[in-house]
This record gives C-alpha cells, structure tokens and sequence, in this order.
C-alpha cells in the first residue's frame, strides 16, 4: 500500500458520521486548549490553575484515546473511516497513552542530547584534524573555518531530528498496534523497522512535512476572518486523523505486525 498524501485527506470522508464526529472533536479539542490556558494564565490563582489541568488532562486524554483506538482499528480491524466517541475506554486508552509517551519523551530526549553530543563532538575531531592538515599546505581563513563548523552543527541537528521523527512514527505505531508499553519502549526493534525500511520511512516524513505546510496554510488563511478562527480546534481535529491515515498507510506498507509477533 503506497503512502499517499490524496488518499489520507479523501480518507476524511470515508466516516459517513465524519461531520459529526468533527463537531464533537473540535469541542473536546476547544475545551482542552481552554484548560491549557487556564493553567498558563498570567496571575492566576492556584485554583484556577488546577480547574485548567484537570480540564486538559482529561479532555487531551479523550482526544487522544480516540485518535489511538482509530489507528489500532485502522491497522489490525481494517476500520475503514474513524472510530467511535461512544468507546467506552476513550479516556483510559489516553490516560495511559499520555503516562507510556511521558517515559519514553525522557528516555528519548536523554538518548537524542547524547548522540546529537557525540556526533558533534567526533564531526568538530574530524573538521580540526582535516583543517590543520590543510593549513600545513595552504592557510585557512578562520572565519571560513568557523562558517563551515556552523553549516556542520545545523545539518547534523537536521538530520538528527529527522530521525527522531522517523523514531517517535514507528514508536506510535508499535504502541498503538496493541496498546503494550514495552513495544513502544523497544528502540531496538524500531532501529530494526526503519533500517529495512527506509524508502517508507522516508516517504512518512516527507508527506508529514508537506503535509504540515499544507496545514500552515490553511490555518492562516482561516484566521483572516472571526468565523475562520472558531473553525481552528475542528480543523485541527480533522487534520490529526489525516495524519493517523498516513501513519496507518506507512504500518501496512511496512507490514508491521510481522515485527511485532
């Protein structure tokens, strides 16, 4: 199954009840980013602050136990469109999707600093070593020299993170094929998943990318008017199941489960 950008945003209206089920997204998504900002408001007392956490935990974890019950339908059930707001393990299946990605962001984070430092500090080894070859034949302007070591740390950063994305992709999918936290923790399995499969990984990243443009976009060209920015947290909605699409079309390309048992 190829990964396509036209067929995730078609996939939209796979769900005949897709309006519906929008309107309900956009409103939980709303009430979210409300508490979100209850809890960042400049002065606000300790209890205002705790209404705007519960608020957001709860709600985030019920658009996130909706967004993770679609994709594991999607992969094992061939859901064809969205999942239900009626599930009743919602808000659980996103209690312990958000405690599973707070460990892993860690452990991910501390292993990310790490290599990002080592990788640095044996390029810059390597970058001197060369430079002070060449200066024993030919002078090197040491501006020059610190231009390149610049152009260096930012196409390492680069290339780093976007790894890390292809990472934290197949992260979610193992996690979300049958909601067990230790295939979201098995790094090395997911090393294993984008090394045999690096056209695909690619690919994801690519259509996410160009599919974060196309959102930017869209998103700015509904904020001209008042109306446009209410429609912001449905469109947000709908924009994060056109990605679970791509995702869900990256795992069956790949076959997943076939790593996963």
């Amino acid at each position: 199954m190829a990964i396509s950008l036209g067929n995730a945003l078609k996939s939209v209206k796979d769900d005949e009840h897709w309006i519906k089920k929008t309107i309900i997204g956009g409103l939980i998504f709303l009430i979210s980013a409300i508490g979100s900002g209850m809890t960042e408001a400049e002065g606000a007392s300790v209890w205002l602050v705790a209404v705007g956490m519960v608020l957001y935990i709860i709600f985030y974890a019920i658009l996130l136990g909706f967004y993770v019950s679609a994709t594991n339908q999607k992969l094992n059930n061939g859901l064809v469109g969205w999942t239900e707001w009626t599930d009743s393990n919602i808000l659980f299946k996103g209690l312990k999707c958000m405690f599973s990605y707070l460990v892993y962001t860690i452990v991910v984070a501390i292993l990310y600093i790490l290599l990002t430092i080592a990788i640095v500090i044996i390029s810059g080894a390597v970058i001197g070593l060369i430079s002070y070859l060449i200066n024993l034949v030919l002078p090197i302007n040491q501006q020059a020299l610190s231009v390149l070591f610049t152009v260096l740390l930012i196409t390492v950063g680069i290339i780093t993170s976007l790894y890390l994305c292809q990472f934290m992709n197949v992260a979610y999918l193992c996690y979300c094929n049958n909601f067990k936290f230790h295939d979201l923790m098995a790094l090395k399995k997911q090393f294993r998943i984008i090394k045999e499969n690096q056209h695909a990984s690619w690919t994801l990243i690519g259509k996410s990318i160009l599919f974060a443009l196309l959102f930017i976009l869209i998103s700015a060209a509904v904020c001209i008017t008042l109306v446009g920015i209410v429609t912001l947290p449905f469109i947000y909605f709908a924009g994060f199941m056109v990605l679970i699409e791509l995702f869900v079309q990256y795992g069956k390309e790949i076959e997943l489960g076939r790593y996963l048992h």
